[in-house]
């Protein structure tokens, strides 16, 4: 079955995907707002909750009366979802008074690091068009029940990655689909946390965690992968709820954590959050944080892969044959390249869910139905070239004892260089 490969920014796939992850909130009493506002969710930028604003916990105690002047104490309360930062529940507001809330409080508490107050932005497997760029294709013999080979395939030095803690940020695990393929049952065994069952939450991306582990341990058979069921609601998680949740992942002492999530914003709208767990947390540790360039086929920016953090490693995807995927986000060749490295994205082969699945994006409408039963499937997007590459990494720092994972960037960014020529002054792997 060849990739049909959805265009790029599609109104209708965004349009789709928008009101998956908004009934996914829904169904845990949460509403979601666009940006820009009064804009149609096809020709939305970013999502984020209209009833919550992030603080700089440090400037909280002049931000409170700012907040309770404007909308009223009785409609403002305080908790800190991690040191450093504060998050402020406030009356529901539509997207302009939001914006409009976060400008005024900015503006009356000034502060040389930049805005102390931010929207609590949606971040999401599912990009502003299309990350993963297709939905997931059967894969396999004429009858599609013999399992075919992963693609890429499974690395064969056994002991790739040996020694070596990944943390994987996605929809959880699949334990039933691990028990299945060689390169995660084998020691020491995938594990994490479990993905939800409710098909309203794990909506269109159901085993896309499990898929990326799988991806993963083809690179490095050895290595010791966890993954944190984060993204469960449509595929989405709020900034609020991410970061102490990536927090605790940190603690746990990964080498490095593969997260194929972000989101778009503006100049204005930073992410405070995440901006506050790479000052006060990420660049405390020796962890790498690999992320996804995403998948809107242009220029960018999509955080947290474009914030330039000298800690993280921002993946673009390549075709099968070595060209740039056209769903990669990327910039101009050469420096300004905010992309770090490319791999490959398209076509990709691994472990997969058996069962039902309901195509709805276009170009597969009206839905259809499928049947998954070899416990494979082929799926395209940065969201697999960033696990592809991380495993990459988790090979090369198990082969070179006593150095530091900054060492395995470093090292394989050399390798990536060197390879530029080859992919139109694009710099990949392997």
């Amino acid at each position: 079955m060849e990739a049909i490969m959805p265009e790029v920014n599609s109104p209708q796939r965004l349009s789709e995907q928008i009101r998956q992850i908004r009934a996914a909130f829904a169904r845990q009493g949460v509403s979601i707002n666009t940006f820009p506002p009064g804009a149609p969710a096809g020709q939305a930028e970013f999502l984020f909750r209209p009833d919550r604003v992030l603080a700089r916990a440090d400037r909280a105690v002049d931000v409170t009366p700012q907040l309770n002047t404007r909308l009223g104490p009785a409609n403002v309360s305080r908790h800190d979802p991690i040191p450093g930062l504060s998050a402020f529940s406030v009356s529901s507001r539509s997207a302009a008074e939001m914006l409009q809330l976060v400008d005024d409080v900015n503006a009356a508490v000034p502060d040389p690091r930049g805005p102390v107050v931010a929207i609590d932005h949606v971040l999401h497997i599912t990009s502003a068009s299309c990350c993963p760029a297709t939905e997931p294709e059967l894969v396999g013999g004429h009858d599609l029940t013999t399992p075919p080979d992963p693609v890429p395939p499974v690395n064969p030095d056994a002991a790739a990655g040996g020694g070596v803690k990944v943390a994987v940020i996605d929809t959880g695990l699949l334990s039933g689909v691990v028990q299945l393929h060689s390169w995660l049952r084998n020691a020491p065994k995938v594990d994490g946390e479990p993905e939800d069952p409710d098909p309203i939450l794990s909506s269109h991306y159901r085993g896309h965690g499990t898929f990326v582990a799988g991806v993963l341990r083809a690179m490095a058979p050895k290595a010791e992968v966890y993954v944190h069921a984060l993204m469960s609601s449509g595929g989405a998680i709020c900034e609020s709820d991410l970061v102490p949740r990536l927090v605790a992942a940190l603690d746990t002492g990964p080498h490095f954590i593969s997260m194929s999530a972000g989101t778009r914003t503006t100049a204005a709208n930073v992410l405070l959050g995440l901006q506050v767990f790479r000052d006060d947390h990420l660049s405390h540790t020796n962890t790498i944080l690999v992320c996804a360039a995403g998948n809107d086929g242009d220029g960018g920016p999509f955080a947290p892969a474009s914030l330039g953090w000298p800690e993280a490693v921002a993946v673009g995807a390549l075709d099968a044959d070595g060209s740039l995927a056209v769903y990669s986000n990327r910039g101009p060749v050469g420096p300004g390249d905010w992309v770090d490295v490319y791999a490959r994205g398209s076509d990709v082969v691994n472990a997969y869910p058996n069962g039902a699945y309901t195509y709805t994006e276009p170009p597969s409408v009206p839905p259809k139905v499928v049947q998954f039963v070899n416990g494979m499937a082929k799926w395209s997007g940065t969201s697999f070239s960033t696990p592809l590459v991380s495993g990459l990494f988790a090979a090369w720092l198990s082969a070179n004892p006593g150095k530091q994972p900054k060492d395995a960037w470093a090292a394989l960014k050399i390798v990536a260089d060197a390879n530029a020529p080859l992919h139109a002054g694009r710099p990949a792997l392997p």
